[in-house]
């Protein structure tokens, strides 16, 4: 039974049978989509690094527990051969992963802080998307949810999408 919603009290839209792969499922918001997306009778395969966490996850909703490194093109593409030979297709893909690190100001931050966060947010989230895309293309009612991967207040204090005048008298 399909159960629609006007989005306003938190419901999401059943599809049971449907298959979705949610990334960042180990904790935080992907793993808060993964259960309930399990909740509403979709097959979940919860995706993250963490593989402690995900186990934890599947013995309690249900999920698929898939450790993967989305940085790594190996361990993308074998989750796509697990999920799509397992399944034989995929409805949904939740990018979910990233997170920030250093999130010292621009003048002060370190170079392989900024390399991970592009590598996992930007890297990752495109390497993932690319592996599923076909699969998401020819079921015909492919979905795609990227979810930014720092809170903005993180993102603006460590310089991103925002610049600064400084001079002599303010610093």
């Amino acid at each position: 039974m399909t159960q629609n919603t006007n989005g306003r009290d938190g419901a999401v839209l059943s599809r049971p049978g449907k298959v979705a792969v949610v990334t960042g499922a180990s904790t935080g918001i992907g793993e808060a989509s993964a259960r309930r997306l399990c909740a509403d009778g979709w097959t979940v395969y919860a995706v993250a690094r963490r593989a402690e966490r995900l186990e934890a996850l599947a013995r309690e909703t249900g999920a698929i527990a898939a450790p993967c490194d989305i940085t790594s093109e190996a361990d993308v593409a074998a989750l796509r051969d697990e999920v799509l030979g397992e399944q034989g297709r995929v409805d949904a893909l939740l990018n979910i992963s990233g997170g920030a690190r250093g999130t010292d100001w621009v003048a002060e931050a370190k170079d392989e802080d900024w390399e991970w966060m592009y590598r996992v947010n930007v890297l990752g989230t495109m390497r993932i998307t690319r592996a599923f895309l076909p699969a998401l293309r020819e079921n015909g009612q492919g979905t795609v949810l990227t979810s930014p991967p720092w809170p903005p207040s993180a993102a603006t204090r460590a310089g991103a999408g925002t610049t600064r005048r400084s001079s002599p008298s303010t610093g």
